[in-house]
């Protein structure tokens, strides 16, 4: 089946499902229709949109849960446990519990050069809601620019015909702490992927679920604003 041919069987299920500002005008929604191989009808960006923009809900509310996980102003009771925050984004937007996510522990020039390490998501996220709970840090801060998310390829599974995989970039910033007044931080802005299965199987609707989240670099965030426009690529 055809990519665009598949994408519009979904977008036709998703689109009245979700309440979206699609105008076709937009240089990113034609970005995201011309990388779906979409024509340049009103009808086909729109409903490319429609599937595109389920994707990007997908990635924004899992994003904001992962927020709450590391923050210092949640409870750390609300992060663990059988109902805790923890276990919900691992249920409603990851394949499973042992899906990687690639990890830079420093931006600094002596392991400027090391690979990122890569986690199950479950010990991941797990270790966000220790760093203030263990006293690492005083206070945690993680956000994402969800305004400037952009979807970088769309590639059909190898196991499955009715299966594709969206990478879209985000920028994560994190900003650590050592005491709640806001002395000797650390602050570092990471260009993530977000790697995203969208299947079929033949249920009537959609199954969209986070497959990775790799890390391509990271950089001190001084230097990332000095710099912004050159390193997100614009």
């Amino acid at each position: 089946m055809k990519i665009y041919t598949y994408l519009i069987i979904l977008s036709f299920i998703v689109y009245s499902n979700i309440s979206i500002s699609c105008d076709v005008n937009s240089p990113r929604v034609k970005s995201w229709a011309f990388k779906l191989n979409a024509n340049t009808s009103e009808k086909s960006i729109r409903e490319v949109c429609a599937i595109v923009s389920a994707i990007d809900e997908h990635i924004i509310s899992a994003q904001n849960l992962i927020s709450k996980i590391a923050s210092d102003t949640v409870k750390y009771q609300e992060k663990t446990g059988n109902d805790g925050l923890i276990e919900q984004v691992i249920q409603s937007y990851f394949i499973n519990g042992w899906v990687t996510v690639q990890v830079y522990h420093s931006y600094t020039d002596a392991k400027r050069h090391q690979p990122p390490d890569e986690i199950a998501i479950r010990t991941y996220l797990q270790g966000l809601a220790n760093l203030t709970y263990k006293g690492i840090y005083g206070t945690v801060k993680l956000v994402y620019d969800q305004e400037n998310m952009r979807l970088i390829r769309i590639t059909p599974s190898d196991y499955s015909d009715d299966a594709f995989e969206f990478e879209v970039q985000a920028f994560q910033e994190f900003e650590a702490c050592k005491t709640a007044d806001g002395n000797l931080c650390y602050t570092d802005i990471t260009d993530k992927r977000f790697f995203v299965r969208v299947t079929d199987k033949n249920s009537g609707e959609p199954k969209i679920k986070i497959s990775s989240i790799t890390a391509i670099d990271s950089w001190a965030a001084e230097y990332f604003n000095n710099h912004r426009d050159s390193l997100m690529g614009r």
